[in-house]
């Protein structure tokens, strides 16, 4: 037994762990690639079944939330940024621009992106009180210097799915400020910070906003 011991740590010795660790490294880099390569299919079927109303908003909306999330999650992983998905999605010829304009551009839902037209969207004091309180808190948060990007992106979605759901007159353009800052956002790691010149502009375009809402309203 003791000599079969020592011949198992002799066979052991003569390993190149370092070589193991890297063939480890690979294939779990190897496995989140391929996560990747199906959530991007997976979200460009999604897209496609929502624009041609085989899912309502209910069940779209959720599901999105989470595919974005898991998607984030894989780039943080793979140290991508969003022009290593692209050259990915180039390399493995994957042709799925509603899931480029998704997870790349907007980083929030459709629903959350557009206003869903339905009968729901009313002008009511109700959601007016919400919008005010999302443009506070997003306001309130960059002065106290929360300027990563995963403190602010929640808090634009948030402030955009509240916009969305009250009646605003067409040449109100807050709704794409915040869109703007959204997809700026999406371009970034999770704890990139805006710089001092950024985190001005996106307080001018905030306040710019909630005066033209509160203009809109009176």
């Amino acid at each position: 037994v003791i000599l079969a011991k020592h011949g198992t740590m002799a066979s052991l010795s003569s390993v190149d762990l370092s070589s193991l660790v890297e063939s480890v490294a690979d294939r779990e880099k190897l496995d989140h690639l391929s996560e990747l390569y199906s959530l991007i299919i997976v979200v460009d079927q999604l897209e496609k079944a929502y624009v041609s109303d085989a899912i309502p908003a209910e069940e779209y909306t959720p599901l999105c939330s989470k595919f974005i999330g898991q998607y984030k999650m894989l780039q943080g992983i793979l140290h991508f940024t969003n022009e290593d998905v692209i050259r990915f999605m180039r390399e493995y010829k994957l042709e799925c621009r509603a899931a480029a304009n998704r997870l790349l551009t907007t980083g929030v839902p459709a629903t959350t992106e557009h206003a869903a037209v339905d009968g729901s969207k009313l002008r009511d004091k109700k959601h007016i009180f919400e919008t005010v309180q999302f443009f506070i808190t997003a306001m309130d948060s960059i002065r106290l210097g929360m300027v990563a990007c995963d403190q602010l992106h929640p808090l634009l979605a948030d402030l955009m799915t509240a916009l969305n759901k009250v009646d605003l007159p067409p040449e109100y353009d807050g709704k794409a400020r915040v869109a703007k800052w959204l997809q700026i956002l999406n371009g970034m790691h999770a704890k990139d910070e805006l710089n001092p010149d950024q985190t001005r502009e996106l307080n001018f375009d905030l306040d710019t906003a909630f005066q033209a809402l509160h203009n809109a309203l009176s």
